[in-house]
């Protein structure tokens, strides 16, 4: 099927039925058609696609001519902007630091058109020099450093004043089983989370272990002293206010003599020893039984 001839709608309507016959060029007065106008169509079934893109640039088939120019134009260069959006984001073009003049070039007679001169390159675009950074003002913080006192067997109301005296700010009382003590009366501090001596600080948390009746309270019986020993004397025989008997043969002993005893044994347990023959008359009175001379000699 031959094309169909279909004119803009800015020029006057054909007959019914009319196409041009061969070598027909439209009228110099007429406007031009619009771009991408089609003055021959094919008369075979558009495609859906094309027949909705018709619709969309151009609208119904009742809208005036004038209307379709402006609705394909604006649509154009909406879609245009819309598709050349991506691109100007992914390639930005180099901003220009000074102005370029175009001038017309002379043609030669019986030529047409016109030449331009090509831009030169841009220079390289130096970024400004940034303000110098001032640096931050350094931030002093002081901390005050206390050592830890030993409140052990301290009531818990003077316990924990002393710490709020030396800086603590947080004084945690617990008793033995884990709860919260508030009324410190009749507490004792038995344990404390620090030890003395070590380093904490004002923000320190501090926890001291009560007990109402701690050890050091609980009645332990105790063991009477021992009476000291007393220091026995050893009798001296010669401090008697008796007279010493004298050695005689009928067992009394001579005067100045030492006491007579039973045996050796009990002579030596008085203090007594070492009698020889022919010189101590204590000699004759216990038995030589060795027969050296001397009795009651200890072994």
């Amino acid at each position: 099927m031959p094309p169909r001839y279909n004119p803009p709608p800015t020029w006057p309507a054909p007959p019914a039925g009319w196409s041009p016959p061969p070598g027909w060029h439209p009228n110099s007065s007429w406007p031009l058609p619009p771009p991408g106008w089609q003055l021959w169509v094919d008369e075979r079934p558009q495609p859906g696609w094309l027949r909705v893109t018709r619709r969309i640039y151009l609208g119904p088939a009742h809208t005036p001519p004038g209307r379709k120019i402006i609705r394909a134009g604006l649509l154009g260069l909406l879609t245009l902007g819309v598709l050349s959006a991506p691109l100007q984001r992914l390639d930005p073009a180099p901003m220009a630091t000074e102005r370029v003049t175009l001038h017309r070039s002379p043609t030669p007679s019986g030529a047409t058109g016109t030449a331009q001169t090509p831009l030169p390159p841009a220079p390289p675009t130096t970024p400004p020099p940034s303000p110098p950074t001032m640096p931050s003002p350094a931030v002093t913080v002081t901390v005050t450093v206390f050592h830890m006192l030993n409140l052990s067997d301290q009531d818990a109301a003077s316990a924990q004043r002393r710490l709020h005296e030396l800086g603590v700010r947080i004084v945690a009382m617990r008793s033995t089983d884990g709860k919260t003590v508030t009324a410190l009366s009749g507490w004792t501090v038995i344990g404390q989370s620090h030890l003395p001596g070590e380093e904490i600080t004002e923000d320190t948390t501090v926890t001291l272990t009560l007990d109402r009746n701690p050890p050091r309270l609980r009645t332990v019986p105790t063991k009477p002293p021992e009476p000291p020993a007393r220091e026995t004397t050893k009798p001296n025989p010669l401090a008697t206010s008796q007279p010493p008997e004298r050695a005689t043969s009928s067992s009394v002993p001579a005067p100045g003599a030492d006491p007579r005893f039973s045996t050796c044994r009990e002579a030596n347990a008085h203090g007594y020893e070492d009698y020889r023959q022919g010189v101590d008359v204590e000699y004759d009175w216990y038995e030589d039984r060795d027969g050296d001379g001397q009795v009651c000699e200890r072994r």
